[in-house]
């Protein structure tokens, strides 16, 4: 699988622009295409990681047999959703200690 914007199509590479919700290095941060953690007969499952970086929003899920390039990427799954993982009201506000630039 890969995580594209959705403003692309699966399958052509032309719209595809792959996320990047990652920091450079990070160890433990969303790869994209993930690697696969565990598969058999009727099922696979990605380890994608965590997202570290990035714009909240849908993103569209392609996914391909055997993938070489991204046009290969040319079965739409569905979408994948980053939201934020808890609300934090008081973060970036005068109440903590931030002004505005």
């Amino acid at each position: 699988i890969v995580m594209i914007l959705p403003s692309g199509t699966c399958g052509n590479s032309l719209t595809m622009e792959k996320l990047k919700l990652y920091a450079s290095g990070s160890v433990t941060a969303l790869q994209n295409p993930p690697l696969v953690s565990s598969a058999s007969s009727n099922s696979i499952e990605y380890d994608i990681g965590t997202v570290t970086v990035g714009a909240i929003g849908d993103y569209t899920i392609c996914w391909g047999r055997n993938p070489g390039h991204l046009s290969d990427y040319a079965v739409t799954l569905g979408t994948f959703k980053v939201r934020q993982p808890y609300s934090a009201p008081k973060v970036g506000s005068a109440w903590n200690g931030c002004a505005p630039l």
